[in-house]
C-alpha cells in the first residue's frame, strides 16, 4: 500500500468519519474510498484536490507526510461548526468576528446581545400584557352591558306582573 493512501486515510480516521460520510462530502463513491484506503486504487489529482480544499488537508503532508496534516485546525472545526449548523457565509464571518476578539471585548458584546434580548422580551411582555389588558376591559364592558340588560329585562317583567295585577284588582 502506498504511503499516501494510508495519509488518506488517516485523514478520514482523524475526521471520525466513515467512508460513506467522507465519500459524499468529499463527492465521490463509497467504494471508491474503500479501494484507495485499501491501495487498490491510485489517488487522482481530483481526489487530492477534495481532499485538501473540504478538510483544510496540506497538500504537502498528503504527499509526503511532512508537516501537519492540517492547515489550520481553527479553520477546520470552524467550517466542520459551519455544516454542522448550515451556516452561511455572513453567519460564518461573525462567529469568525466574535472569535476574533480578546475575552473582553467578547464579553462587551455578550451583554450587548443580553441587554438587547432582555429589551425585545421586556417589549413583547408588555405589548402582550395591553392586549391581556384591553381584553379584559372589553369583557368587563361586556358584563356590564349584559348585567344592565338583565336588569331592564327584570325591571320590565316586574313593572309587568305589576301593572297586570293592578288591572285585575280594577275588574274586581
Amino acid at each position: 500500500m502506498d504511503d499516501i493512501n494510508q495519509r488518506f486515510k488517516a485523514v478520514r480516521k482523524a475526521l471520525n468519519q466513515t467512508q460513506t460520510e467522507f465519500a459524499s462530502r468529499l463527492g465521490f463513491a463509497q467504494s471508491g474510498i474503500a479501494m484507495i484506503e485499501r491501495g487498490e486504487r491510485t489517488i487522482t489529482d481530483r481526489h487530492l484536490k477534495a481532499l485538501c480544499s473540504i478538510y483544510n488537508v496540506s497538500e504537502s503532508w498528503l504527499r509526503t507526510g511532512s508537516g501537519p496534516m492540517f492547515l489550520d485546525s481553527d479553520s477546520l472545526l470552524l467550517s466542520q461548526f459551519a455544516e454542522r449548523y448550515n451556516l452561511d457565509e455572513a453567519q460564518m464571518a461573525i462567529v469568525k468576528s466574535f472569535l476574533s476578539l480578546d475575552d473582553e471585548q467578547r464579553s462587551v458584546i455578550v451583554k450587548a446581545i443580553c441587554a438587547t434580548a432582555d429589551n425585545v422580551r421586556a417589549a413583547r411582555h408588555d405589548a402582550l400584557q395591553t392586549k391581556l389588558d384591553k381584553r379584559e376591559r372589553a369583557h368587563a364592558e361586556l358584563d356590564e352591558a349584559l348585567d344592565a340588560e338583565e336588569k331592564d329585562a327584570a325591571a320590565s317583567s316586574s313593572s309587568g306582573s305589576a301593572s297586570a295585577k293592578s288591572s285585575t284588582e280594577k275588574r274586581a
